[in-house]
């Protein structure tokens, strides 16, 4: 063998570790974007507080996740009957509370419009009684009506990567919540 030879080999090689550091730094920098989509995604969870030692009782969203949610839709279903979707959410958790047999004196309920953000770490009640303001017969029917309902919540990160998440009050008495993907 002569220099040449050497030199091609050596040009040969150099050419093989470039292409493959280009490919290493192409996967570095795929596996960097997907660990900061994980890292900033949210997590919603629905919490259901039926203890009357707490302040309120009823159902709220909780964002466990470590980046913002962003609301694209809540539906609200009782005995799994959709309410009427065409009219504005403060009419249609109205109409909810109504069909429910609420008194609304006692109810709290919280309007999460499409594009609303909960940010991490945080909770936000959708529907509530205040323990200490509620007369103990109403308590008992608050609780019992609430197992009629159940709720859709359709959210994404700031990615706009897709979720959603869904309760059945009478579901979560039994420990079983639902998450989709998208």
């Amino acid at each position: 063998m002569n220099t040449n030879d050497y030199q091609f080999y050596i040009a040969v090689a150099s050419i093989v570790i470039a292409f493959l550091a280009f490919l290493i730094s192409i996967w570095n920098g795929w596996e960097t974007r997907r660990h900061n989509r994980l890292s900033v995604f949210p997590h919603l969870w629905f919490e259901f507080t039926s203890g009357w030692a707490d302040e309120f009782v009823g159902i709220c969203l909780v964002n466990n996740g470590v980046g913002p949610a962003i609301i694209k839709s809540i539906k609200y279903y009782i005995d799994d009957v959709e309410i009427n979707p065409s009219h504005s959410l403060s009419d249609v958790l109205e109409n909810a509370i109504n069909k429910l047999d609420f008194n609304h004196e006692w109810v709290i309920w919280s309007t999460k419009a499409a594009g609303t953000t909960i940010p991490s770490g945080t909770k936000s009640w959708l529907i509530a009684a205040q323990s200490e303001l509620t007369p103990i017969e109403y308590r008992n029917s608050f609780m019992t009506q609430l197992l009629r309902l159940k709720i859709l919540v359709a959210y994404e990160s700031i990615y706009k990567e897709s979720r959603k998440s869904s309760i059945s009050v009478r579901s979560l008495l039994g420990t079983k919540q639902e998450t989709f993907v998208k």
